[in-house]
């Protein structure tokens, strides 16, 4: 169960070729004088894009205690 949300916040984020290009087409739709610009950034938009879904990864991974709360047990801990 830790490995499954584990890997749901290391792998789906933002950091894939596919939300760079939508980033690159609006952003470059919005500033058209910037494209290169934008184009130098785009690797390492994508680098920082992972560290930070891989750092997202870890807190889930510290945080998790292999309990689930559930809504109708939550009053009784309160």
């Amino acid at each position: 169960m830790r490995t499954e949300r584990v890997l749901t916040f290391a792998v789906c984020g933002f950091a894939n070729l596919g939300s760079l290009g939508v980033a690159f087409g609006v952003l470059s739709i919005m500033a058209p004088s910037r494209t290169t610009d934008l184009a130098n950034i785009g690797f390492s938009a994508l680098i920082a894009g992972c560290v930070a879904n891989y750092l997202t990864a870890c807190t889930v991974g510290e945080h998790y205690h292999g309990t689930i709360i559930r809504a109708r047990n939550f009053r009784s801990l309160t």
